[in-house]
C-alpha cells in the first residue's frame, strides 16, 4: 500500500467513530465498535486512476479501493464482487474517513498490542525474505526486546504471543468481545507458554534467552560432526530410548526440594 495512504481513520469523528480503518504496508485492518472487526492481509496493490485497489488474500480475496482525499483523509469504497475490475469503482458507495492520531482508548487497549504486532511482522516479512538468518532475527528483536538488553524474559514472549493471537482471530473476523475474551485465554496460556520456552534455553540461568541460545545447535546447521573415537560403535537406538524412559521414571520419584 503506498506510503501515503497508510494510517489510521474514522468516518465519523476520531472520538467516536463508526468505523476505524488502519491502513500498513500489506495489511487493512477494519475495527467495527459493537460489530466485527476484520484483519485482511493484502495479496496484490496496483493503481487504478486515482484509486489504489488493494485485494486481500484468501479464497474470497476481499477488494477494497482507496485514494487520497482533497484535504487530507482517503476515500474508502469496497465494490461489489460482481462488479468487474475494468469497471470499478462504478457505483460503489465511496465512504470519506478522516486520519486519527488516536483512537478511543477502550479500542486502543484491545487492538493496540496487535497492530504493533501486525507492524512488526511486516517487518520481519521484509527482513527475512532474503532467508539469511541475522537480518531476520534482527527485525524480531527489535520489536520483541522491549527493554532492549539483547534477551527476551517471560513478560517479553508472552507479548509476542498475545499479539499473534490478536492477528489469528482478526484474519477470522471477530467481535470485540470475542476477541478480549480470546486475548484473555491467550494472555494465561502465553505467560505457561513463555515461561516454559525460558526454562527450556536458559542455559546461562538468567532467567531471559538470547537469540543464540534459541538458535543453539539449529544455526548454523551441525554438519560437520567432530571426528570419529578409535573403535566406537554405534549406540542402539532402542536401548537409548530405554535409558531415557529410565532416567524420566527416576526423576518423577525425586521429590521437589525446598527453595
Amino acid at each position: 500500500m503506498p506510503t501515503a495512504l497508510q494510517g489510521t481513520y474514522a468516518d465519523a469523528g476520531c472520538a467516536a467513530p463508526a468505523h476505524i480503518l488502519h491502513v500498513t504496508a500489506r495489511s487493512l485492518v477494519f475495527l467495527n465498535p459493537g460489530a466485527d472487526g476484520k484483519l485482511v492481509r493484502l495479496q496484490t496493490v496496483r493503481a487504478l486512476g486515482d484509486w489504489t485497489l488493494a485485494v486481500g488474500s484468501g479464497a474470497e480475496q476481499p477488494r477494497t479501493l482507496l485514494r487520497a482525499a482533497a484535504g487530507g483523509g482517503v476515500d474508502l469504497a469496497a465494490p461489489s464482487a460482481k462488479l468487474r475490475d475494468d469497471a470499478l469503482p462504478g457505483d460503489t458507495p465511496v465512504v470519506h474517513m478522516t486520519p486519527c492520531a488516536a483512537i478511543p482508548p477502550d479500542l486502543a487497549m484491545l487492538h493496540g498490542e496487535g497492530v504493533a504486532f501486525l507492524h512488526a511482522l511486516e517487518a520481519m516479512e521484509t527482513a527475512c525474505a532474503a532467508g539469511a538468518p541475522k537480518p531476520c532475527i534482527d527485525a524480531f528483536m527489535a520489536y520483541a526486546d522491549v527493554n532492549k538488553d539483547g534477551r527476551l524474559g517471560p513478560a517479553e514472549i508472552a507479548r509476542v504471543i498475545r499479539g499473534a493471537a490478536w492477528a489469528v482471530q482478526m484474519a477470522a473476523g471477530t467481535s470485540d468481545g470475542e476477541l478480549g475474551a480470546g486475548l484473555a485465554g491467550a494472555s494465561l496460556i502465553g505467560l505457561g507458554a513463555a515461561e516454559i520456552l525460558v526454562r527450556s534455553f536458559d542455559y546461562d540461568q538468567k532467567g531471559a534467552i538470547t537469540p543464540e541460545q534459541l538458535l543453539l545447535d539449529r544455526v548454523p546447521f551441525p554438519a560437520s560432526p567432530p571426528a570419529r573415537l578409535a573403535g566406537g560403535a554405534p549406540l542402539p537406538l532402542e536401548a537409548l530410548g530405554a535409558q531415557v524412559g529410565s532416567l524420566k521414571e527416576l526423576f518423577s520419584r525425586i521429590p521437589s526440594l525446598p527453595h
